[in-house]
Order: C-alpha cells, then structure tokens, then sequence
C-alpha cells in the first residue's frame, strides 16, 4: 500500500554518479519489486516510479529492504541527463531532494530546482 503521508526524499551524488533512494520512499511506494527513474526535463523533476519487470526498471532486492541500506544506483547516464536539465549542479557535490508521493501514479517526484547541496560529512549519516 502506498503511504503518501510520508515525505520521500533521494540523495543525488554527481561525482560518485550515484542515486539513493532511501529506504522510507521506498515502504512510502508500497515496497515495489523494481522501479523506474524517471527524468522530465520541461518540469525539470525526477520520478521513482513502481514498476514491474520493465527493461529500465531496476530491481530491488529484497536484502537491501531487510538491512538499514538505501538503494543506489551507480548510472553516468543518468547524470549526464540531470546536469542537462538542472546545469547547477555541480560536478563534486551531492544533493538531498524532498518530494512528494503520487499515489493515484505510484510515483514519488522531486524537483530539482528544490535540491540542498549536502556536505560530504553528512553523506555518511544517510
């Protein structure tokens, strides 16, 4: 069940091309199986959308719900795609994203333009 209450948020880290997805977006998604990431650049959002086994999706798996991680996805692609539509983002730094949880869609959606920049100390606090 999906949980719209709850405030998600993903970590965006440009100079390890990485993505986390913490793990209360995920239960706030309802736990889906796989997920899709999702960029639109003319509202300048991300989207994590649940998904079925899907030839983008990314699977997550289930020992990373069962232990205090958050799902990463390494993907230079992907942050090729997000320097594109936000150029503020800087090439060494990492980025806190609150969003908000699209139940009717099952998607949770940042937006961009709302990024903190986060010090590298408190990366590790995740």
């Amino acid at each position: 069940m999906i949980n719209a209450a709850v405030t998600p948020s993903i970590l965006i880290d440009i100079k390890k091309n990485r993505i986390r997805i913490h793990k209360k977006t995920i239960h706030a998604l309802g736990d889906p199986k796989y997920v899709l990431l999702l960029v639109n650049p003319k509202e300048a959002t991300v989207g994590v959308l649940c998904s079925g086994r899907e030839r983008n999706a990314h699977r997550i798996p289930q020992a990373t719900m069962d232990s205090k991680q958050c799902y990463e996805i390494y993907s230079t692609t992907l942050m090729h795609a997000l320097r594109e539509v936000c150029p503020n983002l800087h090439d060494s730094d990492s980025y806190r994203m609150f969003g908000e949880i699209l139940p009717e869609k099952g998607i949770a959606v940042f937006t961009m333009s709302n990024a903190v920049l986060i010090g590298d100390e408190k990366e590790d606090e995740l």
